[in-house]
């Protein structure tokens, strides 16, 4: 699963002050479950979706456009690498 969609859970979660055993809890899936969905070693099938959708009260399209935003936001470490690479340019 890509990176960008696990962060938007833990990202969600995080705002309503969630522990991982909280959205487990609410979306009837393992607490390791969630962590793989988080970590982005595993893409949900479509029931996953569901459950974490209605735990968070979103539907799929709003769960997609906060990973869009996700996708969106620049990645620290490669901003890093740029700042590295502009460095030993100059």
């Amino acid at each position: 699963m890509d990176r960008a969609f696990g962060n938007t859970i833990r990202s969600l979660r995080e705002e309503l002050n969630w522990t991982q055993a909280d959205l487990a809890k609410a979306t009837g899936l393992s607490q390791s479950a969630i962590s793989r969905l988080e970590d982005g070693s595993r893409w949900p099938r479509k029931g996953t979706l569901l459950r974490v959708c209605n735990a968070f009260k979103l539907t799929i399209d709003e769960l997609f456009s906060h990973a869009t935003n996700e996708l969106r936001k620049p990645d620290a470490k490669r901003w890093n690498e740029y700042e590295k690479e502009d460095e030993e340019n100059e």
